[in-house]
């Protein structure tokens, strides 16, 4: 799996991660897009890929339960299935496969 970057709980990503699944969580969409886009920069920054395609995965679905652009939401999930690919994690590219459809089917 991703060894490279682990982050302990207490770590700041990780607290941000769980502040943002909190509001998704709590349906408060809007906050938690915000604390996904903040933490998922810092996991690209520290090239945590498996972290980041992660938090773009949230992304796109938050920007979808926020009536966000179709196009943008593509964007987003085509890099998160791009990043799982390079990094060698074709489970989870194939989630973001079926992430896609459903949306398409949902938006449609």
């Amino acid at each position: 799996e991703d060894s490279a970057t682990q982050y302990v709980y207490s770590s700041i990503e990780a607290q941000l991660r769980m502040l943002a699944d909190y509001a998704f969580m709590l349906r408060d969409y809007d906050m938690a897009l915000s604390n996904y886009r903040a933490v998922a920069a810092d996991f690209k920054n520290d090239k945590a890929f498996k972290h980041y395609a992660g938090a773009q995965e949230m992304i796109a679905l938050c920007t979808f339960l926020t009536d966000g652009r179709e196009r943008d939401i593509n964007e987003i999930l085509e890099s998160a299935h791009t990043c799982y690919l390079r990094t060698g994690f074709s489970r989870y590219s194939t989630r973001v496969t079926f992430l896609m459809a459903d949306i398409y089917r949902l938006g449609s």
